[in-house]
């Protein structure tokens, strides 16, 4: 069964709070602007399984009492995005030396676009890379059973 919270709710509880006026939402601290998203998503559509409840929530407090930080710099996500959505084949990433094709696209401009698309490719190597980290340090803390799955199928990809 689906919960959906209304706006007044919302409201009621100070869940996003209004101008200046702490809220529940501050309370929590989204790095990024996919994490604010899922957070947003997951007051306005909160779950209503108790066993699902409950498992969210001693993973939170795992992380939180193991003091485990996330090695991750925000600036990689947006890079990464943008270099995910980008379909332009002219725009790809090639090796290629101090080329005619590379003078032309600084001429004309288009070298911002390349470097964006460079910083993506560099982004999603840093995420790939904390990643691997991150599990890493998981496992020397210890796996909490309520995030074993989870921790397993990061793992496998």
């Amino acid at each position: 069964m689906a919960f959906v919270t209304d706006q007044q709710t919302l409201d009621d509880l100070a869940i996003f709070g209004k101008s200046g006026r702490s809220s529940v939402y501050d309370l929590f601290k989204a790095n990024t602007r996919g994490g604010a998203l899922v957070l947003k998503d997951m007051f306005c559509y909160p779950l209503s399984d108790e066993e699902k409840i409950n498992k969210r929530s001693s993973i939170i407090c795992y992380f939180l009492k193991q003091k485990i930080g996330f090695p991750f710099k925000e600036e990689w996500f947006d890079a990464v995005e943008y270099y995910l959505c980008s379909r332009d084949e002219r725009k790809r990433l090639v090796a290629e030396a101090n080329t005619l094709e590379h003078k032309w696209r600084r001429y004309t401009g288009c070298e911002t676009e390349y470097e964006l698309l460079h910083r993506g490719v560099l982004a999603g190597i840093g995420i790939v890379n904390g990643v691997a980290e991150l599990l890493k340090l998981i496992a020397t803390k210890g796996i909490p059973e309520e995030y074993r799955e989870e921790y397993e199928r990061i793992a496998e990809i």
